[in-house]
């Protein structure tokens, strides 16, 4: 249950994710120069991990992906895969075990 749960939650938090950088506006923003007063120089946008960020010439950045979101997708991925582990370590073992 506790897998299914972490599951669930890390893939509503990574659509949520997704959402932000689908309906953003971050690449209209950085353009028009409304993020910082530097030339926009870099866009870097990616799905795993989610990123979409603007980089400036004067070294100055601007994300409009949250920055607790890649740790709590991450994170919830991790611990599916523990309880998803140790619930089929349990069954193995209770097969093994005669009661």
């Amino acid at each position: 249950m506790g897998a299914v749960l972490a599951f669930v939650l890390g893939l509503f938090a990574y659509g949520a994710g997704v959402f932000v950088l689908l309906i953003g506006e971050t690449e209209e923003w950085c353009a028009k120069g409304l993020a910082s007063d530097s030339h926009l120089q870099d866009m870097r946008t990616s799905l795993l991990p989610l990123e979409n960020t603007c980089v400036f010439a004067n070294g100055t950045t601007y994300a409009e992906i949250p920055a607790w979101l890649n740790p709590t997708v991450f994170a919830c991925a991790a611990i599916a895969a523990i309880c998803t582990a140790a619930a089929i370590r349990l069954e193995r073992r209770a097969q093994v075990i005669p009661r």
